[in-house]
C-alpha cells in the first residue's frame, strides 16, 4: 500500500465513526527513515482533528478511540501515529500573536534605549 492509498483509509475511517470538522494527515516518514526499527512499507503519520467530541474526553480516551478505529492499519501500515486534537488554525493565531507581541516589546525597549541615548547626547552637549 502506498502512502496515499493509507492516508485515504484513514481519512475514510475516522470520518465514518467520529464526528469530525476537520481532519489533516501528514506523512512524517522522512523524519525516521534511518532510525533503528525504521520498516518499509510501514508509515508514520501525523494527524491533526478538530473535532468537538474528542475535544470532550481525555486525551487517553481520545486515543483509544483513534488506536481502535485504527486498529488494522496500526498492525500492517503504521509503525507510528502523533495525534493532535484542536485548531491548528487556532494554534498558529497563538503563535503569531505572541510573535507580535515579543517584536512590539522589542521595538518599544529598542526605542526607550534610543531615547535614552538621544538625551544623554544632548545632556552632554
Amino acid at each position: 500500500m502506498d502512502i496515499n492509498e493509507l492516508i485515504a483509509i484513514v481519512k475514510k475511517k475516522l470520518k465514518t465513526n467520529i464526528n469530525i470538522d476537520r481532519v489533516e494527515i501528514k506523512d512524517k516518514s522522512f523524519l525516521h527513515k534511518n532510525h533503528p526499527g525504521n520498516q518499509d512499507g510501514k508509515f508514520h503519520l501525523k494527524i491533526i482533528l478538530k473535532s468537538q467530541e474528542l475535544k470532550k474526553m481525555s486525551r487517553i480516551e481520545s486515543n483509544k478511540i483513534i488506536y481502535k478505529i485504527l486498529n488494522k492499519e496500526l498492525k500492517e501500515n503504521i509503525h507510528s501515529i502523533q495525534i493532535i486534537i484542536g485548531d491548528p488554525i487556532f494554534f498558529n493565531k497563538i503563535k503569531f500573536i505572541l510573535s507580535e507581541l515579543f517584536f512590539l516589546s522589542l521595538s518599544i525597549k529598542y526605542k526607550i534605549l534610543f531615547i535614552s541615548l538621544s538625551v544623554k547626547n544632548l545632556l552632554i552637549l
